[in-house]
C-alpha cells in the first residue's frame, strides 16, 4: 500500500513533470520509486521520471455502486477507469438540501452542467468552475462565507477517502451557486463525451464546505460510455407541430434524466450525436421513438428539454 507524502513537481503535474523533488527550489531529489496522481503513475529513477504507466486499481471502475460522501468538509479527488469504450459517460450527482459543488476533468476538458429531473438545467458561470447544487433555503455561509479556508484534499481509492496532504482554499461566487428554489434538486445528470479510446481516466471533484450535512451529504454514480439511443426527428421548427408534413430525415439523441429510454422528458438532454458531443439546436422538433410515436419537443438553448406534447 502506498503512502500519502507532500513532494514537489517541476511541472503542472504528474503527467507533465520531469522530476520530483524535496523541496520548492528542485535542489534535493525525491527516493527512487513509483508516485501516483489522479490514476496516473511514473517510477522516478535517479531524479527522472519514466514514461508514465496507468494504474487501474487506483482508480474507481465506472458502473459501479455509487460513491458517496464521508460526511466532512472537503475536496473529493474521485478518478474513475472509463476503459477503451467510446460513447457518453451518464454523471449522477445528488446534493442534497445543502449545497454542494462538482465538475468533471476529461481529457483536458471541464464538464460542470447538470439537469436536474426536478427544476432541469444547473451549471456555473464561473468558467472551469465547480457547479454548487441544492436547496436555496440552505445557503448559508456558501457565498457571504467564501473564500473557506484550509479545506482538506482527498484522494477516494479502493473505497477510502485519504487525505492526500494537500489543504485548499475554495471561493464560491454567486455565480458558482445554482441552487433549486425552496427544495433539493434530487438527482442531476451530466453527459460527458468521450469519442476516443484514451484517455480512460475521469476526474471527478466535489467541493463539501458547508457543515451540518446529514449523512451522507452528497451521492455520486458514474456510468461506462454507452452510445446514445437515436431517434428519427424533423429540422428545427417544422410548420404546424404535430401535423407538420415535414420529413423525419434528421436525428435526435436523448440524454435520459428521468423515466424510460423511449419517451422523452421535461429536462431531458437534447444532443446531436450518440456522444453527447453537440447538444441540439434551439427550438421545437417533431420527434419520433422506436415504437412509431410522436412527440413535439422544445429544446431550450441550454440542450434540455422543456416541454413535452404527445402528438394524436
Amino acid at each position: 500500500m502506498g503512502t500519502i507524502g507532500s513532494f514537489y513537481l517541476n511541472g503542472p503535474n504528474l503527467v507533465t513533470s520531469t522530476g520530483i523533488f524535496m523541496d520548492s527550489a528542485f535542489t534535493t531529489c525525491a527516493p527512487n520509486g513509483w508516485y501516483s496522481q489522479e490514476g496516473n503513475v511514473r517510477q522516478l529513477l535517479n531524479c527522472v521520471l519514466l514514461p508514465r504507466a496507468k494504474c487501474p486499481s487506483c482508480s474507481t471502475p465506472c458502473g459501479g455502486v455509487a460513491i458517496d460522501s464521508q460526511n466532512s468538509l472537503g475536496l473529493y479527488l474521485i478518478p474513475i477507469e472509463l476503459g477503451s469504450a467510446i460513447g457518453a459517460i451518464k454523471v449522477s450527482f445528488s446534493p442534497g438540501d445543502i449545497p454542494d459543488g462538482i465538475r468533471g476533468i476529461y481529457n483536458n476538458g471541464v464538464f460542470n452542467e447538470f439537469s436536474s429531473e426536478v427544476d432541469g438545467y444547473h451549471a456555473t458561470s464561473v468558467t472551469d468552475g465547480l457547479t454548487y447544487m441544492g436547496n436555496s433555503a440552505d445557503v448559508g455561509s456558501l457565498i457571504t462565507g467564501s473564500p473557506h479556508g484550509s479545506i482538506i484534499e482527498y484522494d477516494f481509492y479502493n473505497s477510502i477517502y485519504t487525505p492526500n496532504g494537500n489543504t485548499t482554499t475554495v471561493e464560491v461566487s454567486a455565480g458558482s451557486a445554482s441552487l433549486s428554489a425552496s427544495k433539493p434538486p434530487d438527482t442531476c445528470i451530466a453527459y460527458i463525451p468521450k469519442t476516443l479510446s484514451s484517455p480512460t481516466t475521469l476526474s471527478m471533484q466535489i467541493a463539501e464546505v458547508l457543515g451540518s450535512q446529514p449523512t451522507p451529504s452528497w451521492s455520486l454514480t458514474v456510468g461506462c460510455p454507452t452510445a446514445l439511443t437515436s431517434n428519427q426527428c424533423t429540422d428545427v421548427n417544422p410548420a404546424g407541430g404535430c401535423t407538420t408534413a415535414a420529413p423525419l430525415d434528421n436525428t435526435i439523441f436523448l440524454g435520459k434524466v428521468s423515466g424510460v429510454n423511449t419517451i422523452p422528458v421535461i429536462h431531458d438532454w437534447a444532443f446531436a450525436d450518440a456522444y453527447a458531443e453537440t447538444k441540439k439546436a434551439t427550438g421545437d422538433y417533431v420527434l419520433e421513438n422506436k415504437t412509431a410515436v410522436r412527440y413535439l419537443i422544445t429544446v431550450s438553448a441550454n440542450g434540455v428539454i422543456t416541454a413535452v406534447t404527445a402528438c394524436p
